[in-house]
């Protein structure tokens, strides 16, 4: 618990040494050798402790944590196949099961496992994340626009889907697309300043330049010391020397050192 897994396996051994059939310290030993990146030795300790207490759900996770780490996709299926909707880690296993199919690129599939849980919680941020990457992965640019055109449909408010949807369009030259999403994010989640940004950002590239310095200026009255937002204004506006944002600037200077690096 206090992140020192390495101790934490010395003291599970010697416990197995005295009770070799205590199902919950191989569980222990399992998640411990997890955090040590050691997934092989996990595994082992982790079906030993489902072998002395069947079922044994608490196990569930982190053994599929650690098969998908080893890839060893065949067993997760064998695995979640034999979890049932009501068990505590079904939620878990479809989640893994989903990734599987994703890496495997058997991309119906692991769509069908993600919507199963869309359909018990519809505001499941990480089963919604899957079918993002489902749409991602399809090969054709225009059937993943078609793939993310339907999922932003029925899933308007859904920032990840927003905004996952407008980095894509961006990324394959649909700029007024970007933009008219960047622009819904905006309106979704209108106090931080992700959504303005990236729009202004999408603004400049189109040569709509005072639209981009006015979106700037949005995400610099949320953050004044948004880093990103000064770099890229720099780029497109000439400052005077009476402009009203040189005084965000001055104080920004006096608290440089306190600052990360890449915003300094």
């Amino acid at each position: 618990a206090q992140g020192r897994p390495g101790d934490g396996c010395e003291l599970i051994d010697r416990s197995l040494k005295l009770d070799p059939e205590n199902e919950v310290a191989w569980l222990h030993l399992g998640i411990a050798r997890q955090q040590l990146g050691e997934h092989q030795s996990a595994i082992e300790a982790l079906e030993r402790a489902r072998d002395l207490q069947t079922p044994f759900p608490e196990t569930v996770p982190p053994l599929l944590a650690s098969l998908a780490a080893v890839r060893r996709f065949e067993e997760i299926f064998a695995l979640t196949d034999d979890i049932r909707r009501e068990d505590f880690a079904w939620r878990v296993s479809r989640l893994a099961r989903a990734d599987a199919l994703l890496e495997m690129g058997r991309l119906d599939e692991a769509e069908e496992a993600s919507r199963e849980l869309l359909e018990i919680d519809p505001n499941d941020a990480d089963a919604a994340s899957r079918l993002i990457a489902r749409c991602l992965a399809e090969p054709h640019p225009d059937q993943s626009l078609d793939r993310f055109q339907r999922l932003a449909e029925a899933r308007p408010n859904d920032l990840r889907v927003l905004s996952a949807f407008a980095e894509f369009a961006g990324r394959i030259g649909r700029l007024d697309d970007a933009e008219r999403l960047w622009s819904r994010v905006a309106e979704v989640d209108p106090e931080t300043p992700t959504g303005c940004y990236e729009k202004g950002r999408v603004l400049a590239v189109l040569g709509r330049v005072e639209e981009a310095v006015a979106c700037f200026e949005r995400v610099l009255e949320l953050r004044p010391g948004h880093s990103d937002t000064w770099l890229a204004l720099s780029f497109i506006k000439t400052f005077r020397s009476d402009d009203p944002r040189l005084v965000d600037v001055d104080a920004i200077e006096t608290n440089l050192a306190g600052r990360p690096e890449i915003e300094r």
